[in-house]
């Protein structure tokens, strides 16, 4: 028992003790019947350093990726004891007795160093691993399947058993030195993906893993139908679609979806999308495709309209408040012509509005060119939309406008042909009417000099190319016609006929001469003797001059000769000029045809006396026998050469 003080109601004693051999201590404090103690051991060690009794693996040999456990025993009081692997991992502050469970990569000698105040003490064990086909890619992630395109992802890997190894992204080399461990890394994937592949290798050989990470775009609506688009009241619309790129599809008609949507197209969101519904309209509404991605969405959409079918040829309607459009069927029988005209109410006059007809496919095939209400103050047709020619269809008409407006439109279904107003394949003109004076002619082509129609801007029209007849090639009248020769013909008279006329002959004319074109006019004969001796002079001035004797029309022959700077054919009177007339047929000067000159002319074959007078009272005057095209004579005034 060691000695203590006598103070025995508070102790705090150090006492030296010097033990021979390995000793426990105690303190025993009483206090009545109240007893507490407390033990301390003291070791007797021999000087140097701590022993490592015993180091193994346990079992020694190891398939790649299973256990084993190393187990030690150290003596001589170790102050610290550390187990080292070759792949640097430290165990510290061991016990003297124990064991630590490891996974061996590869073959090793994991290593025990211990140490006290005396010196340090290093074993070795030897651990093998079987290694068939290489190292173990324990890890290989992304924090991200599939991301926007131009985004990066966190790649991470954990190896086992590696001597080397690199990363790769579709097929080139990203990172050389991976790790043999673990690492990371941030990398691009490349539109619509890339394959990151890890390899691994040791002296069992190689291993990879491969990782795809896919970049989205933007989706692409690249198309959107409705086929039609506009229906009648319950009829039903083939929808189409085509969409790119998309994760999400939504497909809609109103706030309706159509039946299985959203549709999804799972990590990948890339490839073309193409798909079809049908749809029953029975008001307008909208179809909309929507395409959603990582990257964003977008939104397509077609208005779908209902539209009514024209029976009469006149249809009113009313755009509602902030305008829009309404819509028409119009059947069209084949090869007829559609005109259409649009009308407002005096309300609202001046409102823009405009008329267009489209086929079914709404391509436009006639719109009225003003869009604006120029005649609705008198409620008449104020836009006119035509097109010809139509190949038998139903066709679309559409009012439209940019503000609430009533309005009547007016419809006509034109049959093909000239004289319909309407400008058709092979018609010049068509002016609707049958006057063949006009600019355009009732055969629908535009009024040319030559086409036997005399129009307002010609006086005569023969439609031949004679150029010395009564109407010359640029359609204005001659007063002579040219009578060519040699022209031989039968004069006399017709057998059993006329008794008082000379026989039939046989005459030759061999020269040519001028003959006028008509009879001389009432209007001609008081212009150059400046008298009116005709009877009938309530026919008008066309009409021939009458009741004038012989001596009458040499007056007016010679007066003639002198107006128009020509010799005087005729001397003194009807007795003293019979001689001369064959001295005036020689020269250049008016004078009367004689027979041979008059019937020369193309005589007419009939059954009456060749020299039957007959009364011109009350007839115009008549185109010269040779001038059988003429059609109407305006001016009988033109100066040609007499013969």
């Amino acid at each position: 028992m060691l000695p203590v003080p006598e103070d025995r109601r508070q102790l705090d004693h150090v006492a030296i003790v010097e033990p021979r051999r390995d000793t426990t201590y105690t303190l025993v404090a009483r206090r009545g019947n109240r007893r507490d103690e407390a033990s301390t051991g003291i070791r007797i060690i021999t000087p140097g350093a701590p022993k490592i009794v015993e180091l193994r693996a346990n079992p020694i040999r190891v398939a790649l990726g299973s256990t084993t456990a190393i187990e030690w025993n150290v003596e001589n009081d170790p102050s610290s004891i550390v187990l080292t692997l070759e792949d640097g991992t430290n165990f510290a502050d061991l016990p003297p007795r124990g064991s630590v469970i490891i996974r061996p990569p590869f073959s090793s000698f994991p290593s025990m160093t211990v140490s006290n105040e005396f010196g340090t003490t290093t074993r070795k064990v030897v651990v093998l691993v079987d290694q068939p086909g290489g190292p173990l890619i324990e890890s290989f992630t992304s924090n991200a399947k599939a991301v926007p395109e131009g985004t990066s992802v966190d790649l991470r890997w954990t190896l086992f058993g590696a001597r080397g190894s690199r990363l790769l992204q579709d097929g080139e080399v990203l990172l050389e030195d991976a790790g043999l461990v673990q690492g990371d890394i941030f990398a691009e994937p490349k539109y619509p993906s890339s394959v990151f592949a890890l390899e691994a290798q040791n002296e069992g050989g190689v291993r990879t893993m491969t990782l795809e990470v896919f970049a989205h775009r933007v989706p692409r609506i690249t198309a959107i139908g409705a086929r039609p688009r506009i229906v009648p009241l319950g009829a039903s619309s083939t929808l189409t679609w085509t969409v790119e790129d998309a994760q999400i599809i939504n497909v809609s008609v109103g706030d309706v979806l159509l039946p299985g949507f959203p549709q999804t197209s799972g990590t990948d969101g890339t490839g073309t999308f193409q798909g079809t519904g049908t749809a029953m309209i029975d008001f307008p509404t909208t179809f909309v495709v929507t395409a959603a991605s990582l990257a964003g969405a977008v939104t397509a959409s077609i208005a779908l309209d209902i539209a009514a079918d024209v029976l009469d040829d006149e249809v009113e309607g009313e755009l509602p408040t902030g305008g829009g459009t309404d819509f028409y069927f119009v059947t069209v029988p084949d090869a007829h012509s559609l005109r259409a005209f649009l009308t407002t109410g005096p309300n609202t006059c001046g409102a823009d509005l405009s008329l267009r007809l489209l086929d079914l496919d709404e391509n436009l095939l006639a719109e009225d060119a003003s869009r604006t209400s120029r005649q609705c103050a008198r409620f008449e047709p104020s836009t006119d939309a035509r097109v010809l020619n139509l190949p038998g269809a139903t066709y679309l008409l559409a009012v439209v406008g940019a503000v609430a407006s009533p309005y009547q439109i007016i419809l006509r279904l034109i049959p093909p042909g000239c004289g319909n107003l309407l400008l058709e394949p092979g018609e010049e003109c068509d002016d609707g009417n049958q006057d063949p004076s006009d600019l355009c002619t009732t055969a629908c082509t535009v009024a040319r000099c030559g086409d036997g129609f005399v129009a307002r801007t010609e006086e005569c029209d023969d439609a031949n190319s004679e150029a010395f007849d009564a109407c010359s090639l640029s359609c204005t009248a001659r007063e002579f016609v040219l009578v060519r020769g040699p022209n031989t013909f039968e004069m006399g008279a017709v057998s059993g006929l006329d008794t008082f006329d000379v026989p039939a002959r046989t005459v030759t004319l061999t020269r040519p001469y001028w003959l006028g074109a008509t009879e001389v006019s009432q209007e001609e004969y008081e212009r150059v003797t400046g008298t009116s001796p005709s009877v009938n002079s309530d026919c008008g001035p066309s009409c021939p001059v009458e009741n004038i004797s012989w001596d009458d029309a040499i007056t007016y022959l010679n007066q003639r000769s002198v107006q128009d700077g020509l010799p005087v054919c005729y001397m003194g009177t009807r007795a003293t000029t019979a001689s001369s007339a064959s001295t005036a047929a020689a020269i250049d000067c008016p004078r009367r045809p004689n027979g041979s000159s008059w019937r020369g002319t193309g005589r007419p074959r009939c059954s009456r006396p060749a020299t039957a007078a007959r009364s011109t009272a009350g007839k115009r005057t008549r185109p010269s026998p040779t001038s059988p095209g003429i059609v109407r004579m305006r001016r009988r005034r033109a100066r040609s050469p007499a013969a």
